[in-house]
Parts: C-alpha cells; sequence; structure tokens
C-alpha cells in the first residue's frame, strides 16, 4: 500500500528498520480504506540490524498537503525506551481513532535514540502508508468534532 504522494522519505543510520507494516481494522481484518471515527490498529515491525541501547518510537497522521494532523512518541506517553537486541523483531502496535473527514492520508513513523540529549534517527518513514476514508455524511473540513444542533425559537 504505497501512497503516490507524499513518495515514502526515509533516513538513519539503518541500525534498525522498519520491515513489517499491517494496518487493521478492531475485527483484526486488514484495512486501507475506513470510515471518520473508526478505530485502528497499525503493527510496525522493527528488525535491528546492530544493538540499540535506548529505542524511542514515534507516529505521525498527516494530510495530502503534508501537514501533520497528529504525532505522538512513547516517551511522551511515558514510554520507557527499550532495547533492541541486534537481530531481533520488535513490533510496536498503534491503536488510534481516526476522526477524520473523507480524503487521503498518510502516515510517518520513525525510531530514534536520545544521545547526550539529541535524537539520533535510526529509521525515520514519511508517508510510509496511505489511508482512505471515504465520505459518510456531508460536512466540511478535515476533522469530525461530532458536533449536535438544536433550534429554539420562542414568541411569534
Amino acid at each position: 500500500n504505497r501512497p503516490t504522494w507524499p513518495r515514502p522519505l526515509g533516513s538513519g543510520d539503518g541500525r534498525a528498520e522498519l520491515t513489517e507494516l499491517k494496518l487493521l481494522d478492531d475485527s483484526g481484518e486488514p484495512v486501507t480504506t475506513v470510515r471518520p471515527g473508526d478505530r485502528l490498529h497499525l503493527h510496525a515491525g522493527y528488525r535491528a540490524h546492530a544493538d540499540v541501547e535506548a529505542a524511542q518510537f514515534g507516529f505521525a497522521i498527516c494530510s495530502s498537503d503534508g501537514l501533520t494532523l497528529y504525532g505522538q512518541t512513547g516517551h511522551r506517553q511515558g514510554i520507557a525506551p527499550v532495547r533492541l537486541p541486534a537481530e531481533t523483531l520488535t513490533v510496536v502496535e498503534y491503536t488510534f481513532d481516526l476522526p477524520l473527514l473523507p480524503g487521503s492520508y498518510f502516515i510517518n513513523l520513525g525510531i530514534e535514540e536520545l544521545v547526550a540529549g539529541e535524537p539520533s534517527y535510526i529509521d525515520t518513514r514519511r508517508g510510509v502508508m496511505r489511508i482512505d476514508i471515504v465520505r459518510d455524511s456531508w460536512v466540511a473540513g478535515m476533522v469530525d468534532v461530532n458536533c449536535r444542533m438544536q433550534l429554539r425559537q420562542s414568541g411569534a
């Protein structure tokens, strides 16, 4: 499931690399087309080619024009860095809801290690997966805020 734009861009020192990627719905079925508000599970498998002492993982959702709509790291969620021994596979599961409106969106993934307080990129991928959200109602914008309207009239 490769996007046409943006083209997947990668960088990093290559001590580990993204080797497996699956997007699943709540029932565990593979998907690429979803509805606004669906809960998804992204499984990203990283193969370590060399020891990584303190790996941290990141995830972002971007619009088709490259605007980051959401970004998060394990570090910001309080998950301690993990050691990746050489020749091991580590699978990170990201579970998220997609309250986005119809359109094409792209996933960015990354693995890094902090060295002297600065990120050292091991494998970062921009636009590694495309998700298409289909229309199930008519609203404008990018996000479904689940707005409900009420009208009240008084007098004549």
